[in-house]
């Protein structure tokens, strides 16, 4: 099983959750599942641009403070088959489809998709990547694919450690292939995993199945693919960013105060706050964020302990005049490579300007405050979210 944590327990069940399920096209049917009862279904919407709204968290059938599967059928028929929706909740992005067939073919079930939520939720609001949080002490994480057409690719950390293609089937000249099963050595802390499938050749059309578990628990994967046969067009059909925490038992995420919007101006500094409950010794901390501004260069970004110490996490100084913002970005000590040798969006693991180290064997609970200085004229930014992750 996966360990997934954010702010205290008593926090988790004083914060009710709101899942939302929106499509803004469908061709010819969707049917959503809740717990495996049908909750929801809509025909053809293809020529309607509105969303179609459905509030999961408001239905009977949703258990409060537990797992929820929501089950994503889509159906087409002959012709052309579009899908564009989302699954949300507490305004994190769970999935995004946005499919459209090549068309000419009639296939009666393109999209056979299942979602697993969980309370409370890890991922960041507005982040593109989908996060996990996993526990070494409940066994080795395991990536498997039982079909693949054309090709399959995946790396961890920046290696390459799959590569694989038509999986079960034989296509062409090509060769029928077993499934593969890859585990992932993953380290401690932050894991980024890409995955890249394609379909290359001819005019057949494209797909992947697969799953993220851990040992012994195949058939309650933490994250799955299930995309075709009929899901996209030919060619470089899928990419996909996951970042896997591998964290100990009893670490706390805490998602910390936002800006509003343009709010970071010239020579001024804001300040942030996460408020911090529980009584946790650290020895490790990290820090992620999602800052949108023109010129990451003009800002200088500090962490402050409740107890006022302060660790610098990046600098203008750091790097030239560059637009892209940080965009995902993880600071912590065990990263490879310093925020001072990237560039924007700095998307990815990156160590501080000032080691995170100065917050070990300290008491976690009360104020953190994040300050974001802009120390040049003409741009103004925001700070669209940011997150802590203590580690005891």
């Amino acid at each position: 099983m996966y360990f997934i944590n954010i702010k205290s327990k008593k926090k988790m069940s004083s914060t009710p959750q709101k899942a939302t399920i929106a499509f803004t096209k469908i061709d010819d049917l969707i049917v959503v599942e809740l717990n495996g009862v049908e909750v929801w279904r809509h025909g053809n919407s293809s020529t309607d641009t509105s969303p179609f709204l459905y509030e999961l968290s408001s239905d009977s059938n949703w258990k409060a403070n537990e797992n929820n599967t929501v089950r994503v059928v889509a159906h087409n028929g002959p012709g052309w088959a579009q899908l564009k929706g989302s699954l949300t909740c507490n305004g994190f992005s769970l999935e995004k489809w946005d499919i459209t067939r090549i068309g000419g073919i009639s296939h009666t079930v393109f999209l056979d998709h299942t979602r697993v939520i969980t309370n409370p939720l890890s991922a960041a609001p507005g982040t593109d990547y989908t996060d996990y949080f996993v526990n070494k002490a409940d066994g080795d994480v395991f990536i498997k694919f039982t079909d693949v057409d054309d090709d399959v690719k995946v790396d961890l950390n920046g290696s390459r450690v799959v590569t694989a293609d038509h999986i079960p089937h034989k296509i062409g000249g090509n060769p029928a292939k077993p499934p593969v099963l890859q585990q992932l050595n993953l380290s401690n802390g932050v894991n980024y995993l890409n995955v890249t499938a394609n379909n290359k050749k001819n005019n057949f059309v494209a797909r992947l199945k697969g799953r993220l578990f851990q040992t012994g628990s195949e058939d309650n994967a933490f994250h799955n693919w299930d995309i075709g046969p009929d899901s996209q067009k030919i060619g470089e059909f899928h990419n996909e960013d996951l970042v896997i925490f591998c964290l100990k038992n009893g670490a706390v995420t805490v998602a910390g105060e936002a800006g509003t919007g343009n709010e970071i101006q010239d020579n001024t500094t804001q300040t942030y706050t996460a408020q911090v409950e529980d009584n946790l010794t650290t020895s490790d901390v990290l820090v992620r964020m999602d800052v949108s501004h023109p010129y990451t260069s003009d800002l200088e970004i500090n962490l402050q302990h409740p107890d006022g110490q302060t660790v610098k996490l990046f600098e203008h100084s750091s790097t030239g005049r560059s637009a892209g913002g940080i965009q995902g970005t993880v600071f912590g000590d065990s990263a490879a490579k310093a925020i001072t040798a990237g560039k924007p969006p700095y998307t990815g693991y990156f160590k501080p300007v000032s080691p995170l180290s100065a917050f070990a064997g300290k008491n976690a609970k009360g104020t953190w405050k994040l300050t974001i200085k802009d120390k040049a004229n003409a741009d103004h930014g925001t700070l669209k979210w940011w997150s802590l992750y203590l580690i005891p």
